[in-house]
């Protein structure tokens, strides 16, 4: 928060989009928390990008998990993987 607190108040940025660590799982747990602490600092219009591990399609445990993100990163789309199996593709 301090980061998206500072872009805004030092350089008058405002933060569209920030994310859980490159190129690694997606943390499901840690975007809820993020996106807690994003809303509780006023920043409910700062949305959330899943990482881009693998083919960017890593479904979450449950509803919670997916509904505080608002994307699924690909970092080489169209290179690793497609779509999510028909199974995983009826959770989104």
């Amino acid at each position: 928060m301090d980061w998206v607190r500072g872009a805004k108040e030092v350089h008058g940025l405002e933060i569209s989009w920030i994310g859980d660590w490159n190129e690694t799982p997606p943390d499901w747990d840690y975007n809820i928390q993020l996106r807690q602490a994003l809303d509780a600092a006023g920043f409910t219009s700062t949305k959330i990008a899943a990482s881009d591990q693998g083919n960017g399609w890593l479904v979450p445990a449950n509803r919670t998990q997916l509904d505080v993100v608002d994307a699924v990163s690909a970092h080489y789309p169209g290179v690793h993987g497609g779509p999510p199996p028909p199974e995983e593709a009826a959770l989104l």
